[in-house]
């Protein structure tokens, strides 16, 4: 599995869930301390500029956090038993559409979306 960070699958989340740029995050604690860079992306740190959404509940962000987990391990594993298009299409040249599709079938059921 792909080891993508918290952040990253928080931002992901966050900028999917609506358009625009509706959410920041904080750069000072509630005493006034400047929170580091690679502290900022928490949950807790979330602000929402748009005042007609409301922030989905911490629950709610870390299911869709699975579910992105999900998907990014099986497209990863899929494209790395795909193989680069350039493989792919000298495999085809050589072997004949057919036998690239066998192939191809037997990834996608190896590795089936979830």
């Amino acid at each position: 599995m792909i080891n993508y960070t918290y952040s990253d699958l928080l931002n992901d989340v966050l900028s999917n869930l609506h358009s625009g740029q509706w959410f920041g995050w904080r750069t000072h604690d509630d005493n006034g301390n400047k929170i580091p860079n690679n502290e900022r992306m928490t949950y807790e740190n979330i602000i929402v500029h748009d005042s007609s959404i409301t922030l989905p509940t911490k629950e709610e962000i870390n299911n869709k956090i699975n579910e992105l987990k999900i998907k990014y391990n099986y497209s990863f594993k899929r494209r790395l038993g795909y193989g680069s298009l350039e493989s792919q299409l000298d495999e085809i040249y050589h072997n004949g559409i057919d036998a690239w599709k066998t192939r191809i079938s037997a990834i996608k059921t190896k590795y089936p979306k979830e």
